[in-house]
């Protein structure tokens, strides 16, 4: 089974505010920005989306430079189309912030996750420090336990507090579904 690590899973454009805007619009992620990591096995569709393109088993990431002071008022929007249903060897992983550009190793960050052991799936924010994960907030149990198509909104406030908005149609008609307070990494 393949472990998907990572910035980016199956088909996803990853926007953060008033920062770094990727809509893979050129057809490509190696220019403007430049994306490191296992850039072969990930391509940019005919629908202009990132797309995982690796059969194999493992983990595939990517990620994009973006110096950043603080994380106080930021927001990400992304799209996320996964084909399969997720399950605790067999997951997507959208990293939103992390200090080392190599997303397998020990990191400070936040990270989406989709796809856990068992039915109850659901989209779920953490905290990364170092190997350390700590859940922020989850959404709605059973979301994502079979394939799925997501808008996926993350806020996060000066004070810390992070908000999960869901739209489960694949759009931009966010729904919210949780929030956590967190300050462990800035």
């Amino acid at each position: 089974m393949k472990k998907l690590l990572l910035t980016f899973i199956f088909i996803l454009p990853l926007f953060v505010h008033a920062q770094l805007l990727e809509d893979f619009s050129d057809g490509d992620f190696t220019n403007n920005p430049t994306w490191s990591g296992d850039a072969s096995q990930f391509i940019v569709n005919a629908s202009l989306q990132l797309q995982l393109n690796s059969s194999g088993t493992g983990v595939s990431s990517l990620s994009a430079p973006l110096n950043l002071a603080s994380l106080d008022s930021m927001e990400w929007n992304c799209y996320i189309r996964q084909s399969f249903s997720p399950s605790s060897s067999n997951y997507g992983r959208v990293y939103l912030v992390s200090d080392q550009a190599n997303l397998e190793g020990p990191l400070n960050g936040y990270y989406l996750q989709f796809g856990e052991a068992l039915s109850n799936d659901a989209v779920e924010l953490f905290c990364q420090t170092g190997s350390t994960s700590t859940s922020v907030c989850r959404g709605t149990n059973g979301q994502i336990a079979n394939s799925f198509i997501l808008g996926v909104r993350v806020t996060r406030s000066a004070s810390g507090l992070w908000s999960l908005y869901v739209d489960a149609s694949g759009g931009t008609n966010y729904l919210f579904e949780a929030s956590g307070a967190n300050t462990t990494v800035n």
